[in-house]
Order: structure tokens, then sequence, then C-alpha cells
């Protein structure tokens, strides 16, 4: 029977109809594509020529802000290559770095720069196109990087940066070669600020950060766990939008991702590997980010940061656009039982 689940964070409803994931496929969701339709050529342990960010075109890209040199593995598989992941700014900007306030933009009549700082990450130089195909070593050294390049964000005097990744074309990504994209913004964009919204409030009548709460009420049922470790807890949220929808929330209190510690980022990467293999068992694209605290506002007692993780399962149409509620074919407690059956041994 389709019943309304209600998102407190995010003030959304979703609808859980289980029922019509049969009336395009038969019994089910759709079985998932074959990922080379969407993603390109699959891991190769040499460079694809044609890709500009494999080892051999860096002239493709504008130079690297930050470069981690090769492991012996990559120097094993591609002799010669100078670097093992490395950040550089996006060629194609959706932000201006301009340092123009907007108060000077509106007193001169003339168009408000969006302004900020775009850049694109590149895990691996090798040519992997699916998270499962890094390892959990290269994972952390893929969050710390993020970590590292969010910290040169704040120093620099933004506000605030959206850390994401889109996975396979269905999910907008316009190039196979695996990357994250990260993108400094001179102000908090809607959902964020929202979310920081949303927690203030709940904290005031409350006296407790609603992360926390959720997090012990999840690991109190136990229903929509996916996998827990020492320092994370990865669920299905009751309120999923799509199919094996995931939220990753540290177990310790903690608003910015900046301020995570080395240790945290070892454990995420083991944790996230895993979540990887597991999604990319069922779906063929995805897109994740992390949702952190303002830069400004370190040590919020009303906000946690923490990931999301949203498959391309369902394709949204007129009601989803028109009404601001989705539609759920998969209850978060099947979700969260199937992606446990395909978690990595």
């Amino acid at each position: 029977m389709p019943h309304l689940q209600r998102d407190l964070v995010h003030s959304r409803t979703i609808i859980v109809a289980e029922e019509r994931a049969a009336r395009a496929f038969g019994e089910g969701l759709a079985p998932p594509q074959d990922l080379r339709t969407t993603l390109g050529p699959l891991a190769s342990d040499t460079a694809v020529a044609s890709c500009p960010f494999c080892v051999g075109n860096e002239h493709d890209t504008p130079p690297a802000v930050l470069t981690i040199p090769p492991d012996a593995a990559t120097q094993a598989l591609l002799p010669g290559t100078t670097w093992g992941a490395r950040v550089f700014p996006n060629r194609f900007p959706a932000v201006t770095i301009s340092r123009e306030t907007t108060a000077t933009a509106r007193a001169t009549t003339e168009l408000e720069p969006a302004r900020g700082q775009h850049e694109v990450l590149v895990p691996v130089a090798r040519h992997a196109t699916l998270g499962a195909q890094l390892t959990a070593a290269e994972w952390t050294q893929t969050f710390t990087m993020l970590h590292q390049r969010a910290l040169a964000f704040r120093d620099a005097g933004w506000r605030w940066a959206a850390l994401f990744q889109n996975v396979g074309a269905a999910a907008g990504a316009s190039l196979a070669h695996l990357h994250a994209q990260l993108v400094a913004l001179a102000e908090v964009p809607d959902v964020p600020q929202r979310e920081l919204s949303t927690g203030k409030s709940h904290f005031k009548q409350s006296g407790k950060c609603l992360w926390c709460e959720t997090l012990g009420s999840e690991l109190a049922a136990n229903a929509r766990v996916v996998r827990e470790s020492e320092k994370f807890l990865i669920f299905c949220p009751a309120g999923s939008r799509l199919p094996y929808e995931m939220c990753i929330l540290p177990k310790c209190h903690n608003s910015n991702f900046e301020t995570a510690v080395q240790a945290d980022l070892d454990d995420l990467g083991v944790l996230w590997r895993g979540a990887t293999t597991a999604l990319e068992s069922l779906v063929p694209a995805y897109n994740w980010w992390i949702h952190s605290a303002p830069f400004d506002s370190a040590s919020l007692t009303h906000y946690h940061w923490h990931i999301e993780v949203l498959p391309r399962s369902a394709t949204l149409a007129g009601f989803e656009w028109s009404s601001g509620w989705h539609i759920n074919t998969v209850c978060a407690e099947v979700a969260a039982e199937t992606l446990r059956r395909h978690w990595p041994c």
C-alpha cells in the first residue's frame, strides 16, 4: 500500500509506492544497465589517449594546484608518471574567482558575478571509471585531498564549498574517468541553508542535534542500517527519494568536514570503498556530495557534517517536478537489506 514518509531534515515528503516498480519492468526494478553504456571505457592499466584526465594528457588541463606522488603500484602500471592524484582548476568553471563585491555590482547596475572557485580532483592516474575500482587507500587519499582543498578554501575567505562527484552519464558526468568537483562559493546556497535552519530550530526545541538523534535512532532500530564502522554509520534514510539512497554520518558530533582528523578519513576510505562496490552492483549512475557547515561558523552544536548518496535509479517526471514530492518504489528497509547483501566480503 502506498504510504507517506517525512524527511524532517530537508522538509520533504516522499511517497513510497513499491507496487509501481512493476509497471514498466515486470517484477522489481529495471536490471542494472551495462556500465559500459553509461560510463565509457572501463578501468585500464594504461592511459586512454583521448581522455584529458589520463597520464600524458596533462596539457589538456590547467596546471595542478595540488598533486600526490604515485605509489609503487601506480608507477609499475604507468612507468614514468609523476603523479598519482591531482587537483586543478576547471576549464569551464561555473563561477568566477573575481573578487568584485556584490555591493559594487549592484551599485553600478552591472550583472552580479557568481563568485567562487571551481576545481576538479582526479583521484587516480589510471583510467578508472567506477568507485569500486579504487582501493580503500585511494579513497582515503581522495577524501584527504578534498579535506586539504576545503581548508584552502576556508583560508581564502570563501564561505562554503560544494564537494561532489557525478558517476555515469545519467548522473551528469561528462567524462568517464572518475573525478570529483569542488566549487567554493561566496555565500551559502539554498539546500545547506535549509539544513542549517532546520537543525537550529530542532536544537532550540529539544537541545539536541537532529543528526545525532537520527544516528541514535537508526542504530537502535537497525532496520535501515547498511554498514557501521568505528567512526561512521551508513544507512538508507526513511524518507529516501530514490531506491538505494544512502546517508553517511560521523558518529562523533562535528559540524565541519574540514576539521575532521586523519583517523576519520582513514575509516571513511574503507567504508566508502565498500559502499561504492555495493551500490554499483545495483545502479549504473549516482551522485554523492559532502554537506558541511559554512567555513566561518565552525563548531556548531545544531549541525552535523555528512555525505549524501543519490543513485540515479529512476527518472524524475511530471509529478515530482510539479509537486516536489518524490515517488520511491523501494522502501528504505528493503534497500538497506539489498545493499548489505551486495556489500563486498
